[in-house]
């Protein structure tokens, strides 16, 4: 009785190599998708971190032109006395 439960024990916790290759593939097939899915949402989120820096870049831009349209008009004021 007891040789019977070790052997299955034994066989049980062997896998036919066929069964263990098909698990490897299983695993690093989702392991690629894991790392596929990670790469996007990181590509997603630096698309996105770019757009602000742009969108911050391109606001202080219009806050420059619009202080030297400011100083401008204030110089043309009292030159010309508008």
């Amino acid at each position: 009785m007891m040789q019977e439960l070790m052997a299955r024990q034994g066989v049980g916790n062997q896998q036919n190599p066929k069964q263990q290759k098909a698990q490897e593939d299983a695993k690093r097939e989702a392991d690629e998708r894991r790392q596929m899915m990670l790469s996007q949402i990181l590509s997603n989120e630096a698309r996105e971190r770019r757009f602000t820096f742009k969108e911050q870049e391109t606001l202080q831009q219009l806050i420059g032109i619009e202080q030297s349209e400011f100083r401008i008009k204030r110089h043309t004021r009292a030159i010309f006395g508008a």
